[in-house]
């Protein structure tokens, strides 16, 4: 593939990149959305696993080919190769840099979150300032690159309408799930829930997410059933995510996920964070979690969980539009494309 600059490229050819990770790939994918609105492009999401022994390594020691994924995830990646490639997360950097290496340099490399080696090396490198990477390469944004668009906000509106129609304030409360620095429990989560309900909240609906253990959601239906002014997510049912975004008035987030806080403050609501108790650590470090709810509540988007329930004017997060013009010079000087904003 070889594009002189005095060319336009009509479409741009997008790769994403992506593994087990949802909300790796969701970001990814809304980048990718974001990019062809503006400039017109055809996107193809590939599964990418790295084989043994590479899975277990250091990123810094991967090497940057092909050879390092999975022969079956290998198949998919070859030529016609992509004007830009988008990663995220330090097991699909090697990926990513290897396609851009095998275009001769023609693709250009998008990394989301910092993918901890190999740095210099990608063309852009969008992360959340917490992460405190300073490089001429790199974008930074507050959060997450969440993005609800407006068709998934009419349906989910439509589906939970009948549902939400009862005397508000309408809240939601999303719940992620433990990880390698929180737990997550049942009196973790009732607690709060029962203050919103005594403070001044309507009606309280929680919702999962695929990080969330099936047993939790069990015993946060014992512990509230019966209840009117609790509802719980059926699993099996279509998903209320972006309905509750749609028809809320407040949003409550565990304190372990960026993304979906991010989505609800890209809508302009006012987001709480709920805490969750710490994993003991023998070593003792600023959580990026800290840093990330400091920057938020600064910029008016987050507050955290006081024990009761609150409402304010909160600003439009919109670190997509941030994302997008520090990649603007980059796409555009690389095809020569015309920008076509919306």
């Amino acid at each position: 593939m070889s594009i002189h600059p005095q060319e336009r490229v009509a479409v741009l050819q997008i790769w994403v990149l992506y593994d087990h990770k949802m909300g790796s790939k969701n970001q990814c994918l809304a980048l990718a959305e974001a990019l062809a609105q503006r400039y017109g492009a055809a996107i193809d999401s590939k599964a990418v696993r790295l084989r043994l022994p590479w899975r277990w390594l250091a990123p810094a020691l991967h090497p940057l080919a092909l050879g390092i994924v999975r022969p079956e995830d290998r198949a998919r990646l070859a030529p016609p190769w992509p004007h830009l490639v988008i990663a995220s997360g330090s097991k699909l950097a090697a990926p990513a840099l290897a396609i851009k290496a095998a275009s001769d340099g023609q693709a250009l490399a998008v990394q989301i979150l910092d993918p901890r080696a190999h740095r210099a090396r990608f063309d852009a490198i969008i992360t959340p300032q917490h992460d405190q990477l300073v490089a001429g390469n790199v974008i930074p944004i507050l959060g997450a690159l969440a993005v609800v668009d407006q068709a998934r906000l009419d349906e989910g509106r439509a589906l939970m309408a009948p549902i939400m129609r009862g005397p508000g304030p309408h809240v939601s409360v999303m719940i992620g799930g433990p990880n390698k620095d929180f737990e997550l429990d049942l009196d973790t989560l009732s607690g709060p829930v029962e203050r919103l309900l005594s403070t001044g909240a309507g009606r309280v609906y929680l919702c999962s997410s695929p990080r969330t253990p099936a047993a939790l959601m069990a015993a946060l239906r014992q512990r509230f059933a019966g209840r009117d002014d609790v509802w719980i997510r059926d699993d099996a049912a279509p998903n209320p995510y972006a309905g509750l975004l749609a028809l809320s008035d407040l949003v409550c987030v565990t304190q372990d996920s960026v993304n979906m806080m991010s989505e609800a403050a890209r809508l302009g609501l006012p987001v709480m964070s709920l805490p969750l108790p710490a994993k003991a650590r023998r070593f003792k470090r600023r959580s990026k979690f800290a840093a990330f709810h400091e920057a938020m509540g600064k910029a008016g988007h987050l507050r955290p969980w006081a024990g009761r329930f609150e409402l304010w004017p909160a600003p439009k997060l919109d670190d997509m539009a941030v994302a997008l013009k520090g990649l603007a010079p980059l796409v555009e000087a690389k095809f020569g494309t015309a920008n076509r904003e919306p």
